[in-house]
């Protein structure tokens, strides 16, 4: 992969011309305008010499066009969410179109059990409810077990979070419950956990991990370290690289690091002014972030330490923003640390917010392992 920083009066054509590159294919990994400071992608051919595993995450509503694109990179589909009640059932998501085009490209598509609530923010006494009986447990596993097998799934992917400190040691029992049915039946089974070193050992997001028995009874553990500053932060890059290095060297500590998946921050932040609590800020793809800085002009700087892009700018109303996205420096960057720590694989935690540009910069780096 070779990347070309941009600078004044650089444009699609003058770029092609210069590094011998169809403008069509220019176009399609970089959009049509380019801001000064931007990281252009140059494509050439690529011949990865390592494979690993992808995973991704999608919603029910998003575009054909958006699945199909990134389907032949992934190993794993995991569509969101089969809610899990604290009786033990589970009410299944509207995701067969997600597991049809799973299986036409060879990705294993997941049953993703969440303990979250109607309005999608997770339910701790959900999960208390689950844990508290053995009867509920066994009433849990055998409907993850029926809907795997009715919607053609290749496992479960396990996402309860809030899990109540006091759960601690039930929490890890349905783990190897789940994992023991999930295996006789011939099927996988991952589980998403919070990253440890952002929220400390005392959070209420990790306080009922206990990461080596995930990564004993779970053949995938994604950590969730796409977003150590998220959209109520202050400024700051969502996953500095010094921050994710330290992320997943706690957890290749406990977890076998061949069962080992980081997930990757695929989206941006504009976030105003100064920076008041309270105050969130608004989500953007890449690609929109680099659709700001040409409009309006604004020179993209790089933060080497956090291995991010940033810029500022000021709207009509007066109001100064400052932006903060991915690149092909900044994902390169992060992806070489799945080779560093030589994890199993990555995971993208929102395929509608992947683009062309982020999809070529992982290819050219891995091959896909197919698991089907």
């Amino acid at each position: 992969m070779r990347i070309f920083i941009a600078g004044k009066g650089d444009c699609i054509s003058s770029v092609a011309r210069r590094f011998s590159v169809p403008e069509e294919r220019l176009f399609e990994l970089n959009g049509d305008g380019f801001a000064v400071g931007q990281a252009v992608v140059l494509p050439q051919s690529e011949h990865p010499d390592r494979s690993i595993e992808v995973h991704g995450c999608a919603y029910p509503g998003i575009g054909t066009e958006s699945l199909r694109r990134a389907l032949p990179t992934l190993s794993l589909l995991s569509p969101f969410s089969c809610r899990a009640m604290g009786n033990g059932e589970l009410v299944p998501a509207d995701d067969g179109r997600l597991i049809s085009e799973a299986l036409r490209f060879a990705a294993v598509p997941l049953l993703t059990v969440t303990n979250t609530a109607v309005g999608g923010c997770y339910d701790g006494a959900a999960a208390h409810g689950i844990l508290r009986s053995e009867s509920v447990r066994r009433r849990f596993c055998e409907n993850a077990l029926r809907l795997v097998g009715e919607k053609g799934c290749g496992g479960v992917l396990l996402d309860l979070q809030y899990v109540p400190p006091f759960d601690r040691d039930l929490f890890s029992e349905l783990l190897r419950e789940l994992s023991e049915v999930m295996h006789d039946g011939g099927y996988l089974l991952l589980a998403s956990v919070a990253p440890r070193s952002h929220c400390g050992k005392g959070s209420a997001l990790t306080a009922a991990q206990d990461l080596e028995k995930i990564g004993k009874y779970c053949d995938r553990t994604v950590i969730m370290s796409s977003e150590l500053h998220g959209i109520n932060d202050p400024p700051a890059a969502a996953a500095p690289l010094a921050e994710l290095r330290s992320v997943l060297s706690l957890a290749a500590a406990s977890i076998p690091k061949e069962r080992l998946m980081a997930a990757l921050p695929c989206h941006g932040y504009d976030r105003r002014l100064p920076y008041r609590q309270g105050n969130a800020a608004r989500p953007i793809t890449n690609a929109a972030a680099l659709r700001i800085a040409s409009r309006l002009g604004a020179e993209i700087c790089f933060d080497a330490a956090a291995a991010a892009p940033y810029f500022r700018y000021t709207d009509p109303t007066g109001v100064r923003h400052d932006v903060r996205f991915e690149d092909a420096r900044s994902m390169s960057a992060k992806l070489r640390l799945i080779s560093e720590y030589g994890l199993a694989g990555v995971s993208l935690p929102s395929l509608a917010a992947i683009g062309n540009s982020e999809l070529y910069i992982l290819n050219s780096m891995f091959n896909t392992e197919k698991l089907l």
